[in-house]
């Protein structure tokens, strides 16, 4: 028959397509892409939003596994320093229990004392002091050119050089 649709469409009765559910050609699957894209970025930016909130609300991090004991003074320093500065965090440098400014370390746990990421001028200067040590992380006579040991004597300058090293380090230091 001449308006029989097998004749018409040749092989098969192909009378009515119903459209993919899924997108096809490239254009299609790229923009479905894109679209899928977007939302997970939308979703991840809520979720990052979400945990720096709850993370504000809950205060400074403790140090992640591994980490040793802090003493009863470093954490009184600490929980002023966090207290009055925002962005303070607590982590671990070379093991050692540490605050943090984005991310930056500039004071830690040692030996009673607190250890400071200074300016080289003003840890060549702080250097004089009777007492003072230059923090050696692995023990081997190898000291850094900017870490002092500050001992426990000393407490009553904690806080002045706590706020010096925030200075230094989120600047770049």
């Amino acid at each position: 028959m001449p308006g029989d649709p097998a004749r018409r469409y040749g092989r098969g009765v192909v009378v009515h397509r119903e459209p993919p559910e899924f997108p096809t050609g490239r254009a299609a699957i790229a923009a479905a892409r894109a679209q899928a894209g977007a939302k997970r970025a939308a979703a991840g930016k809520a979720a990052a939003r979400k945990a720096a909130e709850e993370s504000a609300k809950a205060g400074p991090r403790p140090p992640r596994g591994g980490a040793k004991a802090t003493s009863p003074r470093f954490d009184a320093f600490a929980a002023d320093v966090v207290l009055r500065h925002d962005d303070i965090d607590q982590g671990l440098l070379f093991g050692m229990p540490c605050l943090r400014i984005h991310g930056k370390a500039f004071a830690g746990d040692r030996d009673g004392g607190v250890v400071f990421k200074l300016p080289k001028a003003r840890y060549d200067e702080l250097r004089q002091l009777p007492g003072m040590e230059p923090f050696e992380p692995q023990g081997k006579d190898r000291p850094t050119s900017t870490w002092l040991l500050v001992p426990s004597p000393y407490r009553q300058r904690w806080r002045e050089l706590a706020d010096e090293c925030i200075a230094f380090v989120a600047r770049g230091g």
